[in-house]
């Protein structure tokens, strides 16, 4: 440890001394020689260019370019030289990123007796009002300017420059203001005046030049970037209107696959991994909150302002041992000085499933039942309950049910969000505060979700070189659900779906029906009880900046987290009934209550050195910080039963015969050194060095401290001089490369996987009497260490023609030392220990695509992004099992395992011509599985891996629109090479008596060989092999979002204090191709059906900023 210290203080030392003052600060004091005499300034500013390698950016109408201009230097700094050059000429110079912008100097610093150009004579009569006003619009060289829209402020009446950058647009009167627009450059508003023509020119959006991406523990400048980083904005995903932030990257960010497996208000966030799944452990990514540590999806998705994506070791090796599977870098919105504003954002929607099987009425079911009857041997049951059903003709449905399950327990959803925000800046402080609530309603009943959020963002400079920032967040998550006996809400969806129609749910005179054997649904989801989670969560970020010196910023950051889960299950007796009204069961015997409360505290405490230098051509940005984490988790619960009352679900009104009371704690705490330095040579040769020094309390201590380093090189290609020929079409072209190592600390499901765990609730016998022990379970390994992730990455960024922007990935990252329990001798007794054995790799590319451009009136973006991972399990020690989704070597992680599928019997001959299946006897019409080992017998050694439920390609387009007042976004997302499987009662039919589909009458016959079904046969176990019969391509395109918009006129929302005012409609997967199982959503998981359904949105809504 003793080593360790001076390692740091040297660097320390180190940093310092790089960042010490020298007598160059930047391009500026670049020394040169030039000679000129009588030479044009265009001329003079080219030779500088070459002299002195930088770029001059300037409006050529504006500046007197064919003055003449003479100087001599002798290894002068180009400051002196540019003063000497251009102050005489009243021309003024900014250096921005490694170019110099030249402009006029304002009039009020020259004297009017100077000025070389025509003034207009104040007096001169004025033009009429109502008149054609013609002009040119230039860019900063002067040329003329195609596509400029020009509009009438306050109004929509506008027009668009033509190729040569000319207008022609009536004007009211003299006091007229135009305001003059175009990507790329900055915003200019002219008034009219008396004239009647006017020439402008746009200048060049210097902060688009210096556009910054928040990167770990701090900003980097978009160009400077040597890491694989996807920005995003509130451009880019502020109209998804979502309950769980975490879908608002689905589709959004090249390399990141968002899946969402359920619909469920509350429970419909997004899985996320970025660039595959590295591990068999957690593999969710690390994401982070104005710096701290939490969950995504308890902030409201509207307070957010920009998402950063790390995605490569190089960018994410500052986090260390939580980086491995990524980084998530969320920025909140924050008020700006001299700012003051109130805004309300509200929606309101409907949901609705967006897939449902449609299964056969009550005849249909006892007809086809009868036939699988019939092919199974058996002799047919429900001939007389057909014709009596016939026969009653639907007039007592009590004794003849028709009972449409779906129809019963599901309804419209609904869902409506308010956002209420208020920022006020001043010159010293700054406060931003939101409040939100959103609600949403289930498509069954006892099924909704509610959050109420409140954010408050404050910024504070105290003194000139002192600042602070003080934020707080609370927010609280309301979620119930159903809940009965020995079920939850999956299992209500289970059994909606296989329960036949001739089960009656409820009778006509409101009493439950028996259902399937007293398993009822409808009564399970309206009566059964309710199992409710409440989640409050508060976090406060505390963070002071100090300056004392230009160059140097000292950060202390110190972010408390508490959180709340308390969770009831309280479970109520339900009673069936018999059609004549009897009694039929009542279940469970009692009600049961059982109440949790689990209560968090993580604490972080980080501070930061940065230094940052310029010494001549040379840039240095070094940093360097320590970080202490600690966690706590405590918990404790109760149970009691035989509740009197039963809507009446507090503990202590059940019983005192049958009660527990049980309590859990543990805590980790992780300690770290970390440091980068960034390197640049004017801009144009970039390097990058991060290193993270991390000790975990989670392993012993020869292996509680590691170290994660990495390095990244860029180069600026566009920059050199060989490539000037380029910059018409160029503005950016730069090639990265980045390698390094990550770590993951979240290994196994204990605080300390490498202890033994000994519980202490075993109950032990002795004679008559029951005492209370301890008993060993597991082996523990010392050994344990990290999994470590190693990563290369290779990338392109360009942009064309100021319109188009391209960014290209190609990455490779492999994980080892996974946790595995390897086989131990059983006469051991105990269970095998962890071991760090694992290897699983991920390979692919990603690209993103983004273009901007207008046609008329018409501003259009479109976004595109599409990305590839290959997943392989490299080392498994031999490891395998026999499940359906499985991990096997030399396949993707969760690979579908079973037999394969090669079609159906034809005829008696077909049978005796092929192996022998199971030892059973087969018919025409069964399933036929392939012989992979070859020994003329199919059993369940004919087993191989035939899928892969990791994704391959996830693609995505964003088309923005705007014309007008009008705005209109369209949002595409997809999947592409993955495969999903659903099995049993979810499509298997008949099975264990279940019901059958639509679909299902497409069932093998002779007359029918190609059928979509094996032939109908009652629990015929060959087809019911999980087998790729069953799987299907989970491939698709969504139509994920779609928004159109109208902006009143500002014009008539001011006359009424608004500032602006828009509403909307939204649609949210509304369309879905695809080729898997009809009725079921594509995203469904690898399921007997028990899951709650996707859903799809129809919104309403509206923005008001005051």
């Amino acid at each position: 440890m003793k080593s360790l210290q001076q390692i740091l203080i040297a660097l320390l030392v180190t940093h310092l001394v790089l960042a010490a003052p020298t007598s160059g600060q930047n391009l500026l004091e670049r020394k040169i020689s030039l000679s000129l005499n009588d030479t044009s300034l265009d001329k003079a500013l080219q030779k500088l260019e070459k002299v002195a390698d930088v770029r001059f950016s300037y409006n050529s109408r504006s500046l007197p370019l064919k003055s003449a201009v003479s100087l001599h230097a002798e290894n002068e700094p180009l400051s002196k030289v540019l003063d000497g050059l251009l102050v005489p000429l009243r021309i003024s110079y900014k250096q921005v990123s490694n170019r110099i912008v030249l402009r006029n100097e304002p009039a009020a610093q020259y004297h009017p007796e100077a000025a070389p150009f025509e003034i207009r004579d104040p007096a001169a009569p004025a033009i009429p009002p109502d008149r054609t006003l013609t002009g040119r619009v230039a860019d900063e060289k002067g040329e003329g300017l195609p596509g400029v829209s020009v509009l009438l402020k306050g109004t929509q009446q506008g027009t668009i420059t033509d190729s040569k950058g000319e207008f022609s647009i009536r004007v009211p009167d003299e006091k007229s203001v135009l305001v003059f627009s175009f990507v790329g450059y900055l915003s200019q508003e002219v008034p009219v005046g008396n004239r009647n023509s006017i020439e402008i020119s746009l200048n060049i959006d210097e902060q688009a030049l210096e556009e910054v991406i928040v990167v770990g523990y701090g900003t980097q400048k978009k160009v400077n970037l040597t890491g694989a980083v996807s920005a995003l904005n509130e451009k880019d995903f502020g109209r998804r209107q979502v309950g769980q932030s975490s879908l608002l990257l689905q589709g959004a960010a090249p390399g990141v696959t968002v899946t969402q497996r359920s619909g469920q208000p509350g429970r419909d966030a997004g899985s996320i991994r970025i660039r595959g799944v590295g591990t068999i452990s957690d593999a969710n990514p690390m994401v982070l909150v104005d710096g701290v540590e939490m969950s995504m999806n308890n902030i409201d998705p509207g307070t957010i302002e920009s998402i950063s994506v790390l995605k490569d070791a190089s960018s994410a090796s500052i986090y260390g041992s939580r980086a491995a599977n990524g980084v998530i870098l969320i920025t909140t919105k924050r008020a700006k000085k001299d700012q003051t504003s109130i805004g309300y954002s509200s929606y309101y929607g409907w949901d609705h499933p967006t897939n449902l099987p449609q299964k056969v009425n009550a005849v249909d079911h006892m007809t086809y039942h009868d036939i699988a009857y019939k092919n199974s041997g058996r002799a047919p049951i429900f001939e007389n309950l057909i014709k009596q059903y016939l026969d009653d003709g639907g007039k007592d449905r009590d004794r003849f049910p028709e009972t449409d399950w779906m129809d019963l327990l599901l309804k419209p959803g609904h869902r409506q969000n308010h956002l209420l925000t208020f920022n006020k800046g001043y010159e010293k402080l700054s406060v931003a505060a939101s409040f939100g609530y959103f609600k949403q309603d289930g498509i069954i009943n006892n099924t909704s979700f509610e959050r109420l959020s409140f954010r408050l963002n404050s910024d504070l400079e105290i003194t000139s070189r002192l600042k602070a920032k003080f934020d707080l967040m609370f927010i609280h998550g309301d979620r119930p659900e159903p809940i009965s006996q020995n079920a939850d809400i999956s299992t209500i969806f289970f059994h909606m779906y296989r329960i036949p129609s001739n089960q009656p749910a409820i009778f006509s005179n409101g009493l439950y029906g028996e259902g399937w054997a007293g398993t009822n649904p409808l009564a399970w989801a309206n009566e059964g009880g309710t199992s409710r989670l409440r989640s409050p969560q508060a976090s406060m970020n505390f963070q002071f900046e100090y300056k004392p010196l230009s160059w140097l910023t000292a950060n202390v950051v110190f972010s408390p987290i508490y959180t709340v889960n308390h969770t009831k299950d309280f479970v109520r007796q339900v009673t069936t009934y018999n059609a004549d009204g009897t009694v039929f069961v009542r279940q469970p015997l009692i009600s049961t209550l059982t109440e949790t409360y689990q209560r968090s505290l993580s604490k972080t405490l980080r501070g930061t050195l940065l230094a940052e230098k310029k010494v001549a051509s040379h840039n240095f940005k070094v940093l360097g910080g320590y970080s202490m984490e600690d966690y706590g988790s405590y918990s404790f619960s109760g149970y009691r039963e035989g509740f009197q009352l039963p809507q009446y679900d507090v503990l202590d009104a059940g019983g005192n015969d049958n009660k527990d009371s049980r309590g859990t704690a543990g805590e980790w705490a992780l300690s770290s050194f970390f440091g980068r330095v960034n390197y640049d040579f004017n801009e144009k040769y970039l390097l990058e060095f991060t290193a993270r020094y991390d000790g975990s309390s989670r392993f012993s201590k020869k292996n509680r401290f590691a170290l994660f380093p990495s390095v990244s090189a860029g180069w600026r290609i566009l920059e050199e001089r060989f490539m000037q020929s380029l910059n018409p079409w160029f503005s950016d072209l730069k090639i990265r490369a980045s390698w390094g190592i990550l770590g993951n600390q979240n290994i196994g499901s204990s605080f300390y996987p490498y202890v033994s765990s000994v519980p202490l609730t075993v109950n032990y016998t002795f004679g008559n009497s029951i005492a209370s022990g301890a008993r060993l379970l597991d082996l523990a390994n010392e050994e344990l260490k990290w999994e470590q992730t190693e990563m290369y990455n290779v990338g392109l960024d360009m942009e064309l023609f100021g319109k188009l922007g391209i960014t290209a990935d190609y990455f490779s990252k492999k994980t080892k030392d996974i946790l595995l329990r390897l086989n131990i001798p059983n006469s051991l007794g105990l269970n095998a220990p962890f071991q760090n054995a694992g290897v699983v790799s991920n390979k692919g590319w990603d690209l993103g695509i983004k273009y901007r451009d207008h046609a008329g009136r018409l501003n259009y973006q479109i976004t595109a992004a599409v990305s590839d991972v290959v997943n392989k399990i490299e080392d498994l020690r031999g490891i395998s099992s026999t499940a359906l989704t499985q991990n096997r070597e030399g396949f993707p992680m969760n690979s579908l395992f079973g037999n394969v599928a090669v079609g159906y019997f034809r005829d008696e001959a077909d049978i005796a011509e092929s192996p022998a299946q199971f030892g059973l006897k087969m018919y025409p019409g069964d399933i036929k599985y392939k012989d992979i080992d070859g020994n003329g017998v199919i059993n369940d050694n004919d087993r191989e891996v035939f899928g892969n439920t990791i994704p391959r390609f996830t693609y995505s387009l964003n088309l923005n629109l705007d014309y007008r007042s009008f705005d209109l976004g369209l949002f595409l997302q997809g999947v592409g090479k993955v495969d999903g499987y659903l099995y049993q009662s979810a499509i298997m039919p008949f099975y264990n008596g279940g019901t059958i589909y639509e679909y299902h009458k497409n069932y093998w016959t002779p007359e029918n060989p190609d059928a979509a079904f094996p032939r109908l046969a009652f629990d015929q176990a060959n087809n019911q092999k999980l087998s790729s019969f069953w799987m299907r391509s989970a491939a698709y395109l969504r139509l994920k979002n779609i928004q159109l918009g109208y902006s009143a006129p500002s014009s008539l929302t001011r006359k009424i204090g608004i500032n602006t005012l828009r509403v909307f409609v939204t649609g949210e997967n509304l369309l879905t191709i695809d080729n898997f199982w009809q009725g079921f959503d594509v995203e469904a998981p690898v399921s007997t059906g028990s899951y709650y359904p996707q859903v799809k949105t129809y919104s309403i809504g509206l923005n008001i900023n005051l």
